[in-house]
């Protein structure tokens, strides 16, 4: 039985046990209680990165995912700024150099921005990883090297068209009259200026025949007191020589090529042919292809016309032929043989002009109208000397070529015997001249062509053109392109 003295000791027992019970709760050791992984992470701070450039070499995958990703201030030595400004960057290697460290996950790499990828198409071919801090962006400079700029500033393509005047390097009739070592080495002192040459071109002036009769000479024989007779009949076998040379094509279409009739003439295209020169005259057309382009190269002479002349002096019809060349063709180039000749011949005049009784054509009329039609190229001959040249409508027009290599038979002193090279350079794609060079030759007793280092039919040529072109309305500045592009 308990008795009222037991009941306050029975009492303070239970309150003692309550109280010790709920002591031992809130010390009990806490492996039984989870801890918080937010709680874990403020353990794991992410400062260390801050002076550790290989911060994300660790191991931070204790992250719960509720925690935010970290800071990009967190990142300063991985230093993406400069990527930014440097679209090409990412192509360069900004790893750290840590090879067993396995890959970065996802969420530290969402430190790295992307954003740079955005410029650069194939950022995602390179190794972007971080970078080396010792290693510093490649700045935009760098890039400069990798530009498109000088192709589009490049030089345009030029065909480089070169011809001489008139060319007749001995005779048989009426008696042989031919250069010494049977003319092997006629050429040789010139060979020099024609280097560099796409088409070379030349005015025959004559005939590659053996025998016949010339129907203009008829029985000719020199001597005393008997008038001269000029009929040219070169051996055909110096059409080997023209070849070696370097001549690409010949004009056919002048008062020469006829002296021994229409068989000397067909005699001369057969050996022309056969020596890989192409004739110019009428009918045969030479044609040529540069860079791609098509050439053609007429011929054209106020002589009889044949099938392989065309006649200067019917200007409307020859710009008809030149329009429908041009049709079928990139760049046409006009041959003629026309004007009076010799020295009192030296001026070119828009009027047409007589010789000898004969209609030697209006020279200027002829020239700037087929240019109309669309010939990029005029080249004169048949005066024996030079005459002016002009640039019209950005194409060239040489109006007398002068005497290249003529032996023997020919009036040689002061200008006839002055000649030159014309080297001219032409746009590919427009047929304007782009350029143009007059190396300078003469001719030595009895007609031996040698390079003129004096330069007198450049020097004769500039007064002329100059003359020329005083009479033209726009003279000072036709005058001014012409310098410009005579080099």
């Amino acid at each position: 039985m308990i008795t009222g003295k037991k009941i306050p000791r029975l009492f303070l027992i239970f309150l003692l046990l309550t109280v010790t019970n709920a002591w031992g709760q809130d010390h009990a050791a806490t492996p039984s209680v989870p801890v918080s992984p937010i709680e874990a992470q403020t353990t794991i701070t992410v400062e260390p990165a801050i002076t550790a450039p290989n911060a994300l070499e660790q191991d931070n995958t204790a992250a719960a995912p509720s925690a935010p990703a970290t800071p990009i201030e967190a990142q300063p030595p991985i230093v993406v700024e400069p990527t930014i400004t440097a679209p090409n960057t990412l192509e360069q290697d900004n790893t750290a150099v840590t090879p067993p460290v396995p890959a970065t996950p996802i969420e530290a790499q969402t430190t790295i921005t992307v954003e740079p990828a955005i410029t650069a198409p194939n950022a995602l071919e390179q190794d972007n990883t971080a970078a080396t801090p010792s290693v510093p962006a490649t700045p935009i400079e760098s890039q400069a090297p990798i530009i498109v700029e000088p192709a589009i500033s490049a030089k345009p393509v030029g065909i480089h068209v070169f011809a001489v005047g008139d060319i007749m390097i001995g005779t048989t009739f009426p008696e042989d009259i031919l250069p010494p070592n049977d003319g092997l080495s006629y050429f040789d002192s010139v060979l020099p200026l024609f280097k560099g040459s796409d088409i070379l071109f030349g005015n025959l002036e004559g005939t590659l025949t053996e025998g016949g009769r010339s129907p203009k000479c008829g029985d000719y024989k020199p001597g005393p007191g008997v008038k001269p007779c000029y009929a040219f009949r070169s051996p055909p076998r110096y059409a080997k020589l023209l070849r070696k040379a370097g001549f690409d094509a010949l004009g056919v279409a002048n008062n020469h090529t006829l002296d021994f009739g229409m068989e000397g003439m067909e005699n001369t295209i057969v050996a022309l042919d056969n020596a890989g020169i192409q004739p110019v005259g009428g009918r045969r057309v030479a044609l040529f292809r540069v860079h791609d382009k098509r050439i053609a190269v007429a011929g054209f002479s106020y002589s009889t016309v044949t099938p392989y002349v065309y006649s200067m002096l019917d200007i409307p019809k020859a710009a008809e032929i030149v329009s429908r060349l041009k049709a079928k063709n990139d760049i046409v180039i006009v041959s003629f043989h026309g004007g009076a000749e010799g020295s009192a011949a030296l001026v070119v005049r828009d009027a047409t002009e007589e010789f000898l009784g004969e209609n030697r054509g209006n020279s200027v009329r002829f020239a700037r109208t087929v240019i109309d039609a669309g010939a990029d190229l005029v080249l004169g001959h048949g005066p024996h000397v030079p005459r002016a040249i002009e640039i019209y409508r950005g194409k060239l027009i040489a109006y007398s070529l002068g005497n290249f290599a003529v032996y023997s038979m020919f009036n040689i002193k002061g200008p006839s015997g002055q000649g030159y090279v014309l080297q001219a350079t032409l746009s590919a794609e427009t047929g304007d001249i782009l350029s143009f060079r007059t190396p300078s030759t003469v001719l030595l007793h009895p007609g031996i062509p040698v390079i003129d280092n004096k330069g007198n039919a450049k020097a004769l040529l500039k007064k002329l053109s100059e003359d020329f072109l005083a009479e033209e309305p726009d003279a000072e500045s036709r005058r001014e392109i012409l310098l410009k592009t005579w080099k």
